[in-house]
């Protein structure tokens, strides 16, 4: 039985998102997976917020921007709530850091399918 788009935007609010982490490779289901490390600046998980759910989905509101330290190659990054991983997803494109660089999240949505 399919849930009507009052219950899809209850469930996908039910979840407070409040901080973002990139990675090297699938974090899998608990994020313990490639979490970036290290750098100078040194890379840290940075805070995240979602609108409210339309239709099911959220957007995110903000970009964050992560260090990433020299000779690091980001593919995925992690949702979480407090230390819980609850979504993962791979980035648009993999990109490789030769020197200390910077990277910013950009536009994520979360889909209650």
């Amino acid at each position: 039985m399919p849930l009507t788009t009052f219950a899809k935007n209850k469930q996908a609010d039910s979840i407070n998102y409040d901080a973002a982490s990139i990675h090297t490779a699938d974090p899998t289901d608990n994020g313990s997976v490639g979490e970036v490390a290290g750098g100078a600046p040194a890379y840290a998980r940075k805070a995240i917020t979602f609108a409210a759910a339309v239709v099911g989905s959220r957007d995110s509101q903000i970009a964050p921007e992560f260090d990433i330290p020299a000779g690091t190659t980001i593919s995925h990054y992690a949702l979480w709530e407090g230390v819980n991983c609850v979504a993962t997803g791979t980035l648009q494109n993999a990109e490789i850091y030769a020197g200390q660089g910077k990277y910013t999240l950009t536009d994520v949505d979360i889909t209650n399918s």
